[in-house]
């Protein structure tokens, strides 16, 4: 009886440290607990304790209560009936839905928070509803989208503030405050100019699904948030995250940093890659120039071989500061701060020389599963191509565009 009353004064210390300030558990120490113990509403509450400062209390309140009714099915649903393209914990999902709120309600472009709460929240609980689909069911692979679509539709019968259109699937609608509902990407898809002075591989034909990965990445971006990129080898995955950082640099203030992984690449050489970037601020501190933020892109993520021990280590010389917000100096074995720093990634999942990453690492990321494109986007990417290269040929050798891109969609499809 002593030892179970001891266990449950434990528990309850420690669902008062998961809502403690960071200085407050170190000084206590580190305790560790089992995920079933606590599960990830503590760690909702003080995300909004520390970010809903701006929010009314019965917004923040209404926010809540939507975590606690519809985020654990939706977790049980992914784990049960979907597959992920590569597994995370459940609790990194639910901060990339923190996350994704945090950067559509109260970031610049975001509704008017002060406003009739009446006219508030359905615009809250719509662009929850946008937030839900991409941080629970962002992972799963395209062959399981409708199936999370329907569960999710079903769902957020039960809120009907929550305005969802009828017609057509939810992965094509993402949240215009402009228009205050959804709207489809396919109206904020760019047109492509083509420009023979850029050579042919770093064209770039805008489809719906670069506009909406890189909308994920250019938003969990501004709060700070890690992105992981994964699908099959093709989809595009890198395309869209150098498309998206060499577009936004200049006007976010990124010093976007390009670096591929091999089976080769060591722990030295990814420090000094990364070392070799920053500035050097004080002897213990290194960062981004002066009011940029360096954003690091590592292709290929999961390429580097294991070692005898079964790690890989430049992805644990990266969860070292993942973890910690630095590293250490090889030479003289002090510890070096790293400032204004955001990793992101893509990889393919393991198989074919590419190997299995520790989760211990991947919590720390937002994932999102690529699909592959789809017989429209193969046409209009090639078409947009093809018709920009032959434009100032003769007109019977550019009517002759879309039979000859209709017969290489043909021939891939086969």
């Amino acid at each position: 009886r002593i030892k179970l009353t001891n266990f449950i004064h434990m528990v309850f210390e420690v669902q008062d440290l998961a809502v403690a300030s960071p200085a407050t558990v170190s000084r206590c120490g580190m305790v560790y607990i089992d995920p079933e113990e606590l599960k990830w509403m503590p760690f909702v509450r003080t995300w909004m304790t520390e970010k809903g400062e701006r929010l009314q209390p019965e917004t923040k309140e209404m926010i809540l209560d939507m975590f606690e009714r519809f985020v654990e099915k939706g977790l049980v649903f992914v784990n049960k009936k979907c597959t992920q393209a590569i597994n995370t914990v459940d609790i990194s999902k639910v901060n990339t839905l923190c996350k994704l709120l945090e950067c559509l309600l109260l970031k610049k472009g975001g509704p008017d928070l002060k406003q009739d709460i009446n006219k508030l929240h359905p615009l809250v609980a719509t662009t929850f509803a946008f937030c839900y689909l991409w941080s629970i069911g962002g992972n799963i692979l395209d062959s399981c989208w409708d199936s999370f679509d329907t569960f999710m539709r079903q769902l957020f019968d039960d809120c009907p503030e929550a305005k969802i259109p009828s017609v057509g699937d939810m992965w094509s609608l993402y949240m215009d405050f402009d228009l205050k509902r959804m709207d489809t990407w396919e109206r904020i898809v760019p047109q492509f100019k083509y420009n023979p002075e850029i050579p042919f591989f770093e064209m770039l034909v805008s489809t719906q699904d670069t506009v909406r990965f890189g909308y994920l990445l250019e938003k969990l971006l501004e709060v700070n948030q890690s992105v992981l990129f994964t699908g099959d080898t093709g989809v595009g995955k890198s395309v869209v995250a150098r498309g998206l950082l060499n577009s936004v640099a200049d006007k976010a203030n990124y010093v976007p940093i390009f670096i591929n992984f091999s089976a080769q690449t060591s722990s030295m050489r990814t420090q000094e890659m990364i070392e070799g970037k920053l500035e050097k601020k004080r002897k213990n501190i290194m960062g981004a120039p002066v009011g940029k933020r360096m954003i690091i892109f590592l292709d290929d993520l999961n390429m580097p071989k294991l070692d005898t021990y079964g790690s890989q280590p430049p992805i644990e010389l990266l969860r070292q500061y993942q973890d910690f917000g630095g590293m250490y100096d090889r030479e003289k074995l002090f510890w070096k701060e790293i400032q204004d720093l955001t990793i992101c990634a893509a990889c393919a999942p393991p198989g074919g020389g590419r190997n299995p990453v520790t989760p211990r690492f991947i919590r720390h990321f937002s994932m999102f599963c690529l699909p592959p494109p789809s017989e429209h986007s193969l046409k209009h990417m090639f078409t947009a191509l093809l018709s920009g290269f032959l434009y100032d040929f003769p007109h019977d050798v550019r009517q002759c565009t879309e039979p000859i891109v209709a017969a290489a969609v043909e021939i891939y499809q086969r």
